[in-house]
């Protein structure tokens, strides 16, 4: 299922939410099942640009 929400555009961040993981493991899982990683996309902000 993990690999299917990342493979749809969903970001690690928002796969570890809604499998109820950090996103270390998601990572470590997400690798071990062959998906290419995308770039790191700078982390989360709010709508003013601030980080969370």
């Amino acid at each position: 299922m993990a690999k299917r929400l990342c493979e749809s555009g969903l970001s690690l961040s928002e796969v570890a939410d809604q499998m109820f993981v950090n996103q270390e493991t998601m990572r470590v899982a997400i690798i071990g099942a062959d998906v290419e990683l995308r770039p790191p996309s700078g982390g989360r902000t709010e709508p003013n640009g601030e980080p969370k």
